[in-house]
């Protein structure tokens, strides 16, 4: 079952106020927010596998992995950075070979060297793997 549109723009806006500290929930007589310290962010791209239909690009639906990544890291770097909550965190699970964290290596180079065209300290993205299978290679570019 895929995710609707409007659950994917609403969970990302959510990002962006968790980032913000201004995510409020009410319910009855009862409001819940943040308090001042709380834990590190993680967000967790979809699969490789999957698509995102609603963005077309070259006629063909985009990686839902990539734009998962793509949409929190434009919105919420500069947000992260000034509120010194340091760089955007990943979770990829279920890798189930090393070219496909070397994959997201490079994702993770072009959006700091090129994408953004301003400077970005290395190192900024950090990612939690959930390895699926045993490898025989070492990753030595994520942090």
């Amino acid at each position: 079952m895929a995710p609707t549109w409007d659950n994917l723009l609403s969970g990302q806006q959510n990002l962006i106020d968790t980032n913000a500290r201004t995510l409020k929930f009410t319910e009855g007589n009862k409001e819940y927010k943040f308090n001042e310290n709380v834990a590190t962010l993680i967000v967790r791209p979809r699969g490789w596998h999957l698509e995102e239909k609603h963005v077309i690009i070259d006629n063909e639906p985009m990686s839902g992995s990539l734009f998962d990544f793509g949409v929190y890291f434009f919105h919420n770097y500069e947000l992260r950075k000034q509120k010194g909550l340091g760089g955007c965190f990943y979770y990829l699970p279920k890798l189930e070979a090393y070219q496909e964290a070397r994959l997201w290596n490079d994702v993770f180079i072009t959006v700091i060297h090129k994408s953004l065209k301003k400077i970005i300290k290395l190192y900024t993205i950090d990612t939690k793997i959930l390895q699926s299978t045993c490898w025989n290679h070492k990753m030595y570019c994520l942090n």
